[in-house]
């Protein structure tokens, strides 16, 4: 899973359409969903998804369904980056303008995404350029507003990508090492990233990403939503996302950012490691206005995700590795996912965007290798029942009477959201958050699916103290008064 893939073209601007085989009963159109594949903004096509279930899931239910599939920047005008996203802007509207005529509605259309996919369909609804394209979201497992998503970073890494093609000499002309670039082949590129190391050890792991650019986000992202025109959204995670990253990929695999614990290493965790994993890549000293102040969000840091570290005292060293393994799957899991979806979420309830909000805390154990000591919710555990996609992170030979329960939640949910706005099932009724309960959540699973009144409220308290009281905001990455980014502080 997600190693980087050469057997494609440079002509990326295709899209899968799948439609019903019937014409509705009353002549009307029917709803169309867009999905926008994960895999770090570096991997993936439209292979990924089989026809089968395109077929088989949406366009049996009276659904239209569009598959669509570089981000590279200097950083200034000539070279500006997210060529990524105007070419999902390109799709979209060829799906507004045409859709018609595969008997879409192109006045019902909700784009989805995984992953990184999630996060541009984060970004697109907030663009003054994509966010009138379109009337509802769907977001698993990604937002726009994380430091992975989004970054400034994606300077330094074409800088660097240049050196390892030969444009060197070009670094301080822009136009002239775009040129340089676009006069590599796809393999030199790709070889080039691999060389780099596709991706950093922390959870701002991706190389190439996203920017704020002027052109197509003209302001920052909290201002852009604050502008944007309200849609439905349905936005969600799994309990334990960073489980993929930390336990379930290989620590050489060329896109799990190095952070990978091996089996092996599992026993050997400690308190040590997870306070240098804070002090030294989640809140490095120098990111803050002082050393003083960098000490202080540090210890800050730990003393809240080691807060219940009294009930491991007299445990063998095995316990002990657990619990700080565990505290390391958290923080990452927060980071990564769960704090940035929840501060978005909470930006759209401010301004009124009706938003229904799940954790997935479903799992299959047969799955697991048997020396993964720990279990949970990972991330892809979506993509099985929406889109038969088996191999993520580890291969599914045959779903389960219970997976196929799960399913049945989970695909009903999204069905029913995409063809009336709301993704209530016979076993569960959604609400959308609300003045009373502003972090009200759906726990989705194959037995007990329920309504809770709060996803997390302490965590995003504190988070969100930490950005209010100290000069750099560590959920996204940047300075709150200069907006750069770790590399350019």
């Amino acid at each position: 899973m997600m190693t980087l893939e050469k057997d494609h073209s440079e002509d990326c601007l295709y899209m899968d359409i799948a439609t019903p085989a019937w014409e509705s009963d009353d002549g009307h159109l029917y709803p169309v969903l867009v999905f926008i594949h994960g895999g770090g903004y570096q991997t993936g096509t439209t292979r990924e998804i089989p026809e089968e279930a395109m077929a088989k899931k949406y366009a049996k239910n009276n659904i239209v369904f569009n598959f669509l599939k570089g981000f590279a920047s200097t950083g200034d005008e000539n070279f500006a980056g997210n060529y990524g996203l105007w070419d999902q802007l390109r799709a979209l509207q060829f799906v507004l303008d045409n859709i018609e005529r595969f008997g879409g509605d192109p006045q019902r259309i909700t784009i989805s995404g995984f992953s990184a996919g999630a996060a541009s369909v984060s970004a697109l609804s907030i663009s003054p350029l994509s966010n009138k394209l379109f009337q509802q979201t769907i977001q698993m497992s990604g937002t726009f507003f994380s430091e992975w998503a989004v970054s400034n970073r994606v300077v330094f890494e074409t800088e660097k990508m240049a050196k390892f093609v030969g444009c060197d000499n070009t670094l301080d002309d822009s136009k002239e090492l775009k040129k340089c670039l676009r006069g590599k082949t796809v393999e030199e590129l790709m070889d080039a990233v691999e060389r780099m190391g596709s991706a950093r050890m922390e959870p701002n792991s991706l190389l190439f990403t996203p920017r704020i650019d002027a052109d197509f986000f003209p302001k920052d992202v909290k201002t852009l939503l604050q502008n944007a025109p309200i849609k439905r959204n349905l936005i969600g995670v799994a309990d334990t996302e960073a489980l993929t990253f930390i336990l379930l990929l290989d620590k050489e695999n060329s896109m799990d950012g190095g952070m990978s614990v091996k089996p092996e290493e599992i026993e050997n965790y400690n308190r040590k490691k997870f306070e240098n994993f804070v002090r030294n890549i989640i809140a490095p000293k120098n990111v803050f206005v002082n050393e003083n102040e960098g000490k202080e969000v540090q210890q800050k840091i730990i003393d809240f995700y080691l807060s219940d570290s009294g009930k491991i005292d007299g445990k063998d060293k095995k316990e002990e590795a657990l619990y700080f393994l565990r505290k390391y799957l958290d923080i990452n899991t927060d980071l990564m996912f769960i704090i940035p979806m929840l501060q978005e979420v909470h930006y759209k309830f401010e301004k009124g965007w009706p938003v229904f909000m799940y954790m997935i805390d479903y799992y299959n154990k047969k799955y697991y290798p048997k020396n993964i000591p720990i279990k949970g919710s990972y991330h892809c555990v979506e993509l099985p029942p929406l889109f038969n996609i088996t191999a993520c992170p580890f291969l599914i030979e045959e779903l389960s009477e219970e997976d196929l329960e799960f399913e049945n939640v989970l695909l009903t949910s999204v069905v029913n959201f995409v063809t009336t706005g709301n993704p209530s099932i016979s076993t569960l009724k959604w609400h959308n958050l609300n003045t009373k309960n502003p972090l009200q959540f759906a726990r989705l699973n194959p037995t007990n699916p329920k309504m809770e009144s709060a996803l997390y409220p302490k965590k995003l308290q504190f988070w969100q103290k930490l950005t209010e009281n100290y000069s750099f905001d560590l959920i996204r990455g940047l300075n709150k008064e200069t907006l750069k980014s770790k590399d350019e502080l």
